[in-house]
């Protein structure tokens, strides 16, 4: 399905007039709250990018929030499925997604977003909190990675 129908369909669901702009992106607010970008590239197509902000670096951040972020990239277990990162211009971390438009349905990009929302809801508290928790709070176990390994 193409973006553009997509972003069509979640418009009529929401009982509002969506649609790319000229840049090709649409930014949805949640609850006024929590903000969505969808974009797409004219010379990549064949994703749909899905960006939420979730804030500022936290002050004084040291190498164990970022290897907890890190940590909870792995596999997605940490982010639904999305990735943590940080965007150098705002100085904020952001939770993204890439989503491959050729097999996308409108199913599976409405669960991406909400999806995308839930994660970005869950490293703002744990960011807020500082209670060095964060991702196991988010999801991760960390030993999760060593049952799910492939033993050759």
């Amino acid at each position: 399905m193409a973006i553009e129908d997509l972003v069509k369909e979640l418009g009529r669901q929401m009982n509002l007039p969506l649609a790319l702009d000229r840049q090709r992106g649409c930014r949805l607010v949640f609850d006024e709250r929590w903000t969505v970008d969808i974009e797409t590239a004219e010379d990549r197509e064949d994703r749909v990018y899905l960006t939420a902000p979730i804030g500022p670096v936290p002050a004084g951040t040291g190498a164990a929030l970022l290897r907890e972020m890190l940590s909870a990239n792995l596999y997605g277990r940490g982010t639904a499925g999305a990735a943590l990162a940080l965007d150098p211009v705002r100085n904020a971390v952001v939770v993204q997604r890439i989503l491959p438009a050729d097999r996308l349905d409108f199913a599976t990009f409405q669960r991406a977003i909400e999806d995308l929302i839930d994660a970005a809801r869950t490293w703002r508290e744990r960011f807020a909190a500082g209670d060095g928790t964060t991702a196991n709070a988010a999801g991760a176990d960390p030993a999760a990675f060593e049952a799910s390994a492939i033993r050759v």
